[in-house]
């Protein structure tokens, strides 16, 4: 549903790129995107979304250059999830996530993400991790009312959240995409990334690939370490994936 082909963006004509290089092909099922703080991870999303157009190479929706969707077409295909939630009118918190699907759908959605006793509070008076959960609701609503399959891009879903709530945001993640939609989400938590996905986009300083494949590959010590100047310990603890720990910096 989405492809990178040799993908370029600059923010100016005559600024270096802050993605660079790119080709990748976001196939059904979880994957997640990582890389340092100014690696292009946001910036990445939002050329899939189709908000930003490539300088060099192409970012491609159902074949389609994503920049050139709009209004129904893009919500028939997109579900978004920003990594700084706002709304500037006085709604509630059941108002947004309805503006996306059916109030059945809805009320689905702010009970599946915890969120039924705020479900009358103006979006506003959340707490940020709250108002993070509501959007995530909005793009549960949206992508279960939807007769086609979704691609869910979400930037840092869980960056605000508490230790219960996070795993709880990766578990829709993980139905989502048991569902049939296709996501591509941003995420710091290389444990719950693990956990998480099926394959993995990990970015260098330079906004290039340093490495992609099966997230079990991608998020092991010697990659992670590779980009992020930090040697990983990995801790195992059960049958699931291991925890990636920090360890110390790469001499």
């Amino acid at each position: 549903m989405i492809r990178f082909e040799n993908l370029e963006f600059a923010y100016r004509r005559a600024a270096p790129p802050v993605v660079r290089a790119i080709t990748a092909e976001i196939t059904p099922g979880v994957t997640v995107l990582l890389g340092p703080n100014g690696s292009g991870k946001s910036t990445l999303l939002r050329l899939a979304l189709g908000v930003l157009c490539p300088t060099a190479g192409h970012a491609l929706l159902d074949g389609r250059p994503a920049h050139t969707w709009r209004g129904l077409g893009l919500k028939q295909r997109i579900a978004y999830l920003d990594q700084r939630p706002s709304v500037s009118t006085p709604f509630t918190v059941h108002e947004v996530v309805a503006l996306a699907a059916s109030r059945e759908h809805a009320d689905a959605a702010i009970e599946q993400l915890d969120l039924a006793a705020r479900a009358h509070t103006r979006f506003a008076e959340l707490s940020v991790g709250q108002q993070q959960r509501a959007m995530l609701a909005r793009v549960v609503a949206q992508a279960t009312a939807s007769d086609r399959p979704l691609a869910v891009l979400a930037d840092e879903p869980m960056s605000a959240l508490d230790p219960a709530h996070a795993l709880l945001a990766a578990e829709v993640l993980r139905a989502l995409a048991d569902a049939g939609h296709v996501v591509f989400t941003a995420v710091h938590d290389f444990t719950i990334a693990s956990r998480l996905a099926d394959r993995a986009l990990l970015l260098d300083a330079r906004g290039q690939i340093a490495r992609q494949g099966r997230a079990s590959d991608v998020l092991a010590p010697e990659p992670l370490a590779g980009v992020f100047g930090v040697a990983f310990r990995a801790l195992q603890d059960g049958a699931g994936p291991p925890a990636l720990v920090p360890d110390r910096p790469v001499a």
